[in-house]
């Protein structure tokens, strides 16, 4: 049957939100399930790593064959579909509609994990080459809503400069972000001079096939992009996995702005020989914003600004440390290809 064939969805969906309330420990996430919930529980678990203990009674051994008993022409098969449709479709266009009326108080009662998925499933099926050509017309025609400048000239001049004086000395320049992967790596070359095979972020899953032949008969194989994840978002304990994972190699110097970078700059600092861990203070309401940036996916025990300050990290701040924030001058050339 199909209702309650896809409850992983609702269950993953629980942990998110359970994972953000105070007194919560995210690592420490467990699940319950009686009968088809124990079903459900166990799917949660073989989807989402943040699960880490499953109690599962009556559950019954389901397989995939069993979602074929139902015809697909049959009433109830369809009235399953319907619902499904309701629980699910209907949820993300009503979330891809407050993102398009700009309403921000649906945005913030979504959250940025629902929004995100809402926005993968708007590109499901592009191929990369194509979703490249999309990221890079958005970022040649749209301006910050808040700050009233071109996307294109919101990088961060002290980051650019950090970046070009790490350059000169040898350093190799990685981005990290929990962002999507291939988003940053349709501009990270013409924003910061970073190769794409540089750039880590939370990243889709592709579907291969061979499409039907052109004139000369030969099936053509092409990659299309779909709405599930490898792994997890790209935060906290995941950025470090990430960053061993795609690039191999530990940094030594990392920089970060949020909560979700804290686990990075611990690992960071915590490596052997000279090391910097280097967190900046979004404390500028004049130039910028004022904020303590927070981790989006998890609750956090405290504020990434106190963590900096116990552990002793180097901490910048925009408001006393930058005597720029943007600057058109601040475009960072076309470095040349470096590995990770």
């Amino acid at each position: 049957m199909d209702i309650g064939w896809y409850g992983e969805e609702d269950t993953t969906a629980a942990v998110t939100f359970l994972s953000r309330q105070d007194g919560v420990v995210p690592t420490r996430i467990g699940v319950v399930g009686l009968s088809m919930g124990g079903e459900e529980a166990i799917g949660a678990a073989g989807v989402d790593p943040r699960i880490s203990a499953v109690v599962a009674e009556g559950a019954t051994g389901r397989t995939v064959a069993d979602n074929d008993d139902i015809r697909p022409d049959d009433a109830a098969s369809t009235l399953e579909r319907t619902v499904e449709w309701f629980t699910y479709g209907l949820t993300d266009l009503l979330t891809v509609a407050a993102l398009l009326s700009g309403n921000k108080t649906a945005i913030g009662e979504f959250g940025l994990t629902r929004i995100a998925m809402a926005l993968v499933g708007l590109f499901e099926g592009m191929t990369p080459e194509a979703f490249t050509d999309q990221v890079r017309d958005f970022l040649t025609r749209s301006m910050h809503p808040t700050l009233g400048l071109p996307v294109s000239a919101t990088t961060y001049r002290p980051m650019l400069e950090l970046i070009h004086a790490l350059r000169r000395r040898g350093f190799t320049i990685g981005l990290v972000t929990g962002g999507g992967t291939e988003f940053v790596r349709a501009i990270s070359q013409a924003l910061y001079g970073v190769p794409p095979e540089a750039v880590v972020g939370t990243m889709v899953t592709y579907a291969y096939s061979a499409e039907p032949a052109d004139t000369d008969g030969i099936p053509r194989p092409v990659l299309r992009r779909t709405t599930g994840l490898t792994g997890e978002a790209n935060e906290g304990a995941a950025k470090v996995s990430s960053i061993q994972a795609q690039l191999g190699r530990r940094p030594i110097l990392a920089a970060g702005n949020s909560g979700g970078d804290r686990q990075m700059l611990e690992w960071a600092a915590a490596g052997p020989g000279p090391t910097l861990a280097l967190l900046i203070d979004h404390d500028d309401a004049d130039r910028e914003f004022r904020y303590v940036g927070s981790a989006e996916t998890f609750a956090e025990p405290e504020p990434i600004t106190e963590v900096a300050t116990r552990q002793g990290w180097t901490m910048v701040s925009m408001a006393n440390d930058w005597a720029t924030v943007f600057g058109a001058e601040a475009q960072a050339p076309n470095a040349p290809s470096s590995g990770a």
